[in-house]
């Protein structure tokens, strides 16, 4: 707070006032370790008392203490620092028991040797808990993994994600500090969008399914197959170059080494959609359940590549002519084509929807084959949700508070997500390990939608409505194949690769929009001045992407001149994706309005009101044609191709006993090209054929500098250089309607590359096991950053451009404590939470001046960029039980004001804040069944979104409706 008070004229601090306050902070701590005596080390190796076998992977705790370490592929561990005295040594390891080792006597400056052994949890053993001893392992591991790791990290275990009821990575990254979800699905983090966030699963970059976003969708990760989310908060060079706002890294769980199978079966209802009996629904396919289309949406055959006709013949494109059939090709061809594409609905009906339901099935075992251990994990999952809401409100301005449109909205969603993986892991010899993965998701989104009840400013007797019927499949599967080396006999090098293969597509496969409004005589007309798109209209859209990662990494310990071990680490990195995507827009054009289907738009298309009209006069062969239902068609289409190759040097070297420097830089090339047609002009180009090509080469460093203060406490200081590029989508040039906003969206050739420089600084203490306390600051300077808003005064049409530059500054505060400090009765209970202040600063331009200021005088030369929460507030109060085997979570997340669209006639649209309270409750009932309840969104909040931050013009406004689940688990 005092480094923000003394701020800048712009708000950002002073870089002077930032360095001082941290000298100030070492001394400080620098007086504390000075009164520390001359610590001790212990060493040892930790075998099987089974066959005697080296164990890997082993934790070894400091009882009391945090101090902590794991034992390396040959059994070996080390642990520095160990205060000297009588102290008790903690081995643990999943699949084996728990031991302890007291007396061991530490001397300063001296080395203890004590060997351990730990015995296969088959045997009969008296007290140990395993479940409560496995959860606390995994949290203790990962703060373990912080404490030591190379830069700025936030970690997130299987187990706080069954706590807090996390369903997928989605819902999980949003319990990080400094971290929001957009849309559901999309990661914002520290401020930044998706567009600088860098996805990988179990290290491998992962593509986007989403034409109009970076990265790859979160909620396609079912919480079931996550072992762990990792999200890296600072840059280093072993890492991809888009890395600025944080890096998500989803890891899969691996192999067990105890043979186990769990299922469970779970409900929920929702208080808005479950059993109601008006939920929205339209026809679909009969494999709809599985998250696919069966055909029934799909385009006919006809009119896949099919040349259609731009225009109705002159001759024939009059109410009421006749002409001889045979003179006109063209009108015979769009009689032909508009049959071909048929009849379907344009509006939803009602139904009752079921409730909520979800399945998972996982298990695994470890073998033996040919002398080498073999490990298998499979798991499955699948999960349908309805959510629904019939009293929203949608309502679009313009020319500052000009009413444009105004509607009651009502709109359902059926999602269906399911996912199946395969993890296998073989260590043919001793010191070599090979892993393969195969993960697989499918995602159904089916929208139903109506607005109506709505006026327009100019004339208040006609009464608009639209529906929108509109289906997304979204398919992603990953092949990965990696192998760890060690080669203990060349100075113990060790050399990780990883191959991974993944196509992803998102196919739209006839998403219908119609528009319509009531007329002074009570009918209904479309056509004519209805809002765009003002004819019915039927979307075809299919998105494929292949990619191919490889990756080398080297890693060569070595020991500097007190002793103490460092790290030298390089690697190569080659990426190539090709992504195809095409756009067929059908519409039903007319001169004017189109009646004629009885005010229900599901009667607008008859199959005797298709084609050419079977009138004929004077038996000669003449015929009339319906020229109201034909079709003319839109298409657009864009193909891209991107092309990165790394190489990266960096080295973990102990400069102190107590001081890291982590450091070295990144060599990383960008090639990307993309070719785009339209059936429209580019605004920017001015043509409808465009071609793109971006090639260029950036040196990124990356330095940090790690202090330990003391065991337990680090202080991290961080620099370094990333870059943001366009999205194959925001490079296309050519025009498409998006639902979600109600406008259209255009593609900028011409956008440049974002270059970032980010300064970081991090405070981090680790009281007791699975405790922390971490105060961080961030500052990001942006050059061309990328955003996206409104090019026309009209406000009809949203495309990106380059910021000349924008600023970034924040603080995060992190906190987890256990409460037994205050009594026995608490001793179950702990806390967590983080709060994080963002502020972000983007200049206006001239243009935008001027625009915003013909409607508001006062407005701001600055604004922040888009989709930044001033603040993030997540809390968490935990009750573990081990003794009753339960466990509870209250869970609260609560986020700032964040701009989503950006206007130039209007105030920009901002979400208003949201607050959002989970419980969550698990019991076990038996040794290998647990229940578990929980009450999800129990507030209710509206869901606003407004022009301007404060302001009381709506832009949409529902409600999501409590959830209350139920899922129960059994264990084999």
């Amino acid at each position: 707070c005092v480094l923000f008070h003394h701020a800048g004229a712009h708000g950002v601090p002073r870089p002077t006032l930032l360095w001082r306050w941290l000298l100030l902070l070492m001394v400080v701590c620098a007086g504390i370790t000075a009164t520390a005596q001359e610590n001790g080390t212990v060493s040892g190796v930790v075998v099987s008392s089974w066959d005697a076998t080296p164990l890997s992977g082993v934790t070894v705790t400091l009882r009391g203490t945090t101090l902590a370490t794991q034992a390396d592929a040959s059994g070996r561990f080390e642990l520095k620092n160990v205060p000297p005295g009588n102290q008790v040594l903690r081995f643990s390891k999943s699949g084996y028991a728990s031991a302890a080792v007291t007396d061991v006597r530490v001397l300063p400056g001296q080395t203890t040797t004590v060997n351990g052994n730990l015995r296969p949890e088959f045997y009969e053993m008296e007290e140990y808990e395993v479940t409560a001893e496995e959860l606390t392992q995994q949290t203790e591991k990962i703060l373990f993994e912080r404490q030591k790791s190379a830069g700025m990290t936030d970690s997130l275990g299987s187990d706080f994600l069954s706590r807090v009821g996390a369903g997928n990575a989605a819902e999980s990254i949003s319990k990080v500090s400094g971290a929001t979800i957009v849309e559901g699905k999309f990661a914002v983090i520290r401020g930044l969008n998706d567009r600088y966030v860098s996805t990988t699963l179990n290290g491998a970059s992962i593509p986007s399914a989403d034409p109009y976003r970076q990265s790859a969708s979160l909620d396609l990760f079912p919480s079931q197959v996550i072992d762990r989310v990792v999200v890296a908060k600072t840059f280093t060079p072993d890492q991809p170059g888009t890395f600025t706002g944080g890096g998500i890294d989803v890891v899969t769980k691996s192999f067990p080494e105890k043979p186990f199978l769990t299922t469970s079966i779970g409900t929920a209802y929702n208080t808005q959609a479950s059993l109601n009996e008006r939920f929205l629904t339209h026809s679909g396919g009969g494999t709809d359940f599985a998250g696919m289309d069966d055909g029934t949406r799909a385009l006919p055959a006809e009119l896949q590549g099919a040349v259609v006709p731009n225009s109705v013949p002159s001759t024939i494109g009059k109410p009421g002519s006749f002409f001889f059939l045979r003179d006109y090709p063209v009108g015979l061809k769009l009689d032909r084509l508009t049959k071909a594409l048929g009849t379907t609905e344009f509006a939803p009906t009602r139904t009752t929807a079921p409730l909520d339901h979800n399945f998972s099935m996982a298990g695994g075992d470890s073998k033996t084959l040919f002398g080498g251990p073999l490990g298998y994990f499979v798991g499955v999952s699948y999960k349908h949700d309805y959510s629904f809401y019939e009293n929203g409100i949608y309502r679009r301005f313009q020319e500052g508070t000009k009413p444009k449109n105004d509607y009651r909205d009502a709109r359902s969603l059926s999602v269906v997500n399911w996912a199946g993986m395969v993890n296998l892991a073989y260590k043919p010899f001793e010191d070599h390990e090979l892993g393969f993965t195969f993960f697989y998701n499918q995602n159904g989104t089916d929208e139903s939608r109506q607005l109506d009840r709505g006026t327009e400013e100019n004339d208040k007797s006609k009464t608009f409505r639209r529906a929108i019927l509109y289906y997304t499949e979204r398919n992603l599967n990953t092949f990965q194949m990696k192998g760890e080396h060690r080669f203990p006999k060349v100075a113990d090098l060790k050399f990780n690769w990883l191959v991974a293969l993944t196509q992803t597509s998102q196919g739209e496969p006839d998403a219908r929009f119609f528009n319509d409004s009531k007329l002074p005589g009570g009918d209904y007309a479309t056509g004519g001045a209805n809002p765009i798109p003002n004819t019915p209209t039927r979307y075809f859209r299919d998105l494929d992407e292949n990619n191919q990662n490889v990756k080398l990494d080297w890693m060569l310990p070595f020991h500097n001149w007190t002793g103490e071990e460092g790290q030298l680490k390089f690697g190569l990195f080659d990426s190539s994706s090709s992504r195809t995507f095409t756009d067929r827009a059908f519409y039903y054009s007319a001169n004017g309005s189109l009646g004629g289907y009885h005010n229900d738009p599901n009667n607008f298309l008859m199959p005797d009101n298709l084609g050419y009209d079977s009138i004929t006069t004077n038996n000669r062969g003449n015929v009339r044609f319906n020229w109201d239902r034909v079709i003319q068609v839109f298409d657009s289409s864009y193909q891209g191709e991107q092309n990165i190759q790394a190489a990266y040097l960096m080295m973990d070297f102990p400069i102190a006993k107590k001081l890291r420097l982590v450091g070295g830089a990144r060599v990383e090339t960008t090639d990307l090209k993309v070719h785009s047609e339209s059936y429209l002009d580019s605004s920017i180009t001015g043509k409808k054929t465009n071609d793109t090509h971006l090639a260029r080469t950036d040196v990124l460093p990356g330095a940090g500098l790690i202090w330990a203060v003391t065991s337990n406490m680090n202080v991290r200081l961080n620099y370094s250089q990333t870059i943001a590029r366009p999205t194959f989508r925001e490079l296309a040039a050519y025009f498409s309607w998006d639902p979600t906003i109600g406008d259209f969206i255009e593609g900028n050739p011409e956008l440049k590359m974002t270059d970032v420089n980010n300064y970081d600084v991090r405070w981090e203490w680790f009281p007791h096991a699975g405790e922390l306390v971490s105060f961080s600051l961030f500052y990001k300077d942006l050059k061309n950053a990328i955003e996206r808003g409104n090019n026309d005064v009209g406000g009809e049409v949203i495309t990106y451009f380059n910021r000349d530059t924008a600023k970034l500054y924040g603080l995060e505060v992190e906190a987890r404590k256990n409460l037994d400090f205050l009594g026995t009765p608490l001793k179950d209970f702990s806390v967590g939470g983080n709060f994080s202040l963002i502020q972000s600063e983007v200049k206006l331009t001239e243009d935008e001046l001027f625009n915003k200021r013909a409607f508001f005088p006062d407005v701001r030369v600055t604004r922040p960029l888009f989709d930044q929460s001033p603040y993030i507030v997540n809390l968490d109060l935990n009750y573990n039980n081990p003794r009753l085997g339960t466990t509870a979570a209250l869970i609260f997340n609560f986020a700032g004001p964040r701009i989503t669209i950006t206007k130039l006639n209007a105030n920009d649209v901002y979400e208003r804040p949201a607050l959002a309270l989970d419980l969550v409750i698990s019991q076990k009932l038996w040794s290998h069944a647990t229940v578990k309840f929980a009450a999800k969104n129990l507030f209710d909040p509206l869901i606003e979104r407004t022009y301007g931050e404060k302001s009381d013009l709506l832009y949409s406004s529902y409600r999501k409706g409590r959830t209350f689940a139920l899922t129960f688990t059994y264990d084999f």
